[in-house]
């Protein structure tokens, strides 16, 4: 498991922030070496997005495309829409975010805020 927070302060839209922490996360996962991944978002617009093939025309397509290739890295991949209220280890990292000047990641361990967010994710 790793774990990965960081602050853009540019970054105001909902849809970008939740599309920039995909990409960070996608990155994450290959600079790791992975090369099966799932990845989960409450943001149904951003997973129909990364799933379509058609060229995404939003203000948003450039980092779209991104996110697209850094998918097309990995061996095997699956997109989910999850509901807000299993997403809450990422909004716990959000939340936290907002008071960090610089990224920081964790590896193999959780970060003590989240925990309790995980183990509610576990027991669902």
């Amino acid at each position: 498991m790793a774990t990965l927070m960081t602050c853009d302060p540019h970054i105001t839209d909902p849809l970008a922030a939740e599309l920039n922490a995909v990409i960070h996360g996608l990155q994450l996962a290959i600079d790791s070496g992975l090369t099966k991944l799932i990845v989960e978002g409450d943001s149904v617009s951003i997973i129909q997005a990364l799933q379509s093939k058609d060229h995404n025309m939003s203000w948003l397509g450039n980092r779209v495309t991104e996110a697209r290739n850094l998918l097309y890295q990995l061996e095997q991949w699956k997109l989910s829409a999850i509901p807000r209220e299993a997403n809450m280890v990422a909004h716990g990292l959000a939340k936290q975010a907002l008071s960090v000047r610089q990224m920081e990641i964790w590896m193999e361990d959780a970060p003590t805020f989240i925990l309790h967010a995980i183990q509610a994710d576990v027991t669902r």
